[in-house]
């Protein structure tokens, strides 16, 4: 069987205080239909993403519906680092070199997946690209009656054309695409997309819940932080797609202005060596900053403390080249906390 992966107990009621009560009876009235129904969700990874965040999240509210809701991961492999980051970024857009072998070691992993999916559910969403052609090798391997769904949460438009061409040989008997945005499709997917799907936070999350105000003050001195003085902070990927050197620029413009200002870089860091390297020039950058204060996310810096710099912040600095409003700027913006974004996306 595929690698289940355990939720939280979670209700609509828990949401109470922050929905209307009417949008949570339209929620019942809208599964009303799908009672029982079996669905389960597919990602690649089972945590450090706002995906896995969300879906964690999202499994429990569906059964809460009366839903027969599922998480499971696809058994990654021996040689998953060494091809699934390159199939995210070459549908990104990424420099990444597409070769027969990266190809084979993709259906070899679907193969295997295939051939561990035991059940026939109802309905079976897939959130990342790696799990995507798990259909299609089922489908050589034996019948099923499934509806599978792409949650394409990428944006293609720049997608590497040889990675796009295997991509649409796989979504061909997919029942439905979701998009975050329909921008985001480019020319490759207008047609077939069946939704438009932003993405969304959830306010109870160890990210977003509400902290005691002494408990943000031990984490901040923790972390280094003087809690009394003005803090920029930009929460960042580590990769082609972010400009992680932008909030530093503006730092060092501003801190003449404002000499007691301080700077937090929080870097999500990728499998590929890529993301090393640029994490490593940063940190030369600000080798000589005393009031630059650079974590990453295999620092120990995880869920709660950036929810406490979220709130410490006086702003919240984020510039995608590509996706500009990002998830964790709706974080912010949700805790009341002034955002600069980038225009992209």
């Amino acid at each position: 069987m595929l690698l289940p992966i355990p939720t939280p107990d979670r209700a609509l009621s828990n949401y109470g205080q922050l929905v209307s009560d009417s949008d949570l009876e339209e929620l019942r009235r809208l599964a009303e239909p799908l009672q029982g129904a079996r669905v389960l969700h597919l990602t690649a990874t089972a945590a450090g993403t706002h995906l896995a965040g969300t879906i964690r999240a999202l499994v429990p509210l569906m059964r809460d519906l009366g839903l027969d809701a599922q998480w499971a991961m696809p058994e990654p492999g021996p040689d998953y680092d060494q091809w699934g980051w390159a199939v995210y970024e070459a549908l990104a857009g990424g420099e990444v070199g597409w070769t027969s072998e990266l190809l084979g070691r993709w259906e070899g992993y679907a193969d295997r997946n295939a051939a561990l999916l035991d059940s026939d559910p109802d309905f079976v969403v897939v959130h990342d690209p790696q799990p995507l052609p798990i259909l299609d090798r089922l489908r050589l391997q034996r019948d099923t009656t499934a509806a599978w769904l792409w949650h394409c949460h990428l944006d293609l438009r720049d997608a590497q054309p040889e990675a796009w061409g295997v991509v649409e040989k796989y979504i061909g008997h997919y029942a439905g695409l979701v998009l975050e945005q329909t921008a985001f499709a480019g020319n490759h997917m207008d047609e077939r997309a069946s939704a438009v799907i932003p993405p969304a936070i959830d306010p109870l999350s160890p990210r977003n819940v509400e902290i005691p105000h002494e408990d943000q003050e031990l984490v901040l001195h923790l972390l280094g932080i003087n809690p009394q003085r003005q803090l920029m902070t930009q929460f960042c990927r580590m990769d082609m797609w972010t400009d992680s050197t932008s909030a530093f620029d503006v730092f060092r413009q501003v801190k003449p202005v404002l000499p007691d200002l301080q700077l937090a870089i929080v870097a999500q860091m990728g499998t590929d060596t890529g993301a090393y390297l640029q994490f490593e020039q940063l940190a030369r950058r600000a080798a000589n900053e005393p009031d630059v204060h650079l974590f990453s996310s295999v620092d120990g810096v995880g869920d709660v403390e950036i929810n406490v710099l979220q709130r410490a912040s006086t702003v919240n600095f984020q510039r995608s080249v590509r996706k500009g409003f990002a998830p964790i700027l709706m974080e912010a913006s949700w805790k009341g906390r002034p955002v600069v974004a980038g225009v992209s996306g």
